[in-house]
């Protein structure tokens, strides 16, 4: 058998290399975060413009046979099925409940995407929803809103909160050699050889 290579030395960092890497680090989470914030202003923006072309039919003023046509521009470039999620969207929560679109242009359309059937099935209220879209990460929002999602995860309608216990879980270890984890045999389990 060959030997491992050996591993690269591990250098330390002084403590101005670590402060400049941590600066660096929360530099570029404000300006993910900026930038996000940004993306879904302009979304809704998006949504709302694209709405109201659509409702007056405003492809035909400027020489457009269909609406396709008009979406297959190589600037605009949006797919026919994405369209009418936008336009619907806006239309459910804007036109049909009302909701002002600034409490809507800070969430992340595709969390608000999850909550519209429960608003419009009327089963929360849509300031409960959106606070939803607002706090939760993606996976949670889908686990609240989903039936199947819940189900798959174990709850119940009323039972949002999935359990977990850390001392249910396998301990896993680093091989010395290849580096992999692995979750090892329980030395209390026994061979079934005795």
């Amino acid at each position: 058998m060959a030997d491992a290579p050996p591993r690269a030395k591990h250098k330390e960092l002084t403590k101005k290399e670590a402060q400049a890497i941590t600066d660096r680090a929360f530099d570029l989470e404000r300006k993910i975060k900026n930038a996000a914030a940004h993306f879904h202003k302009g979304w809704w923006e998006l949504a709302k413009n694209l709405y109201e072309f659509h409702e007056e039919g405003s492809w035909r003023a400027i020489g457009y046979d269909t609406l396709e046509e008009f979406l297959a521009q190589p600037e605009v470039g949006i797919s026919r099925t994405h369209f009418f999620r936008m336009t619907k969207m806006w239309r459910d929560l804007v036109v049909v409940k009302k909701l002002k679109p600034a409490d809507l242009s800070e969430i992340e359309p595709s969390k608000v995407r999850e909550v519209v059937p429960a608003i419009m099935r009327g089963e929360v209220k849509p300031d409960d929803a959106l606070d939803d879209a607002r706090g939760l990460s993606y996976s949670d929002v889908r686990i609240k809103y989903r039936p199947e999602e819940r189900a798959k995860h174990g709850q119940g309608v009323d039972d949002q909160a999935t359990v977990l216990n850390a001392d249910d879980e396998p301990i896993s270890v680093q091989c010395n050699v290849c580096g992999s984890w692995y979750t090892p045999a329980d030395p209390g389990a026994g061979d079934g050889s005795e």
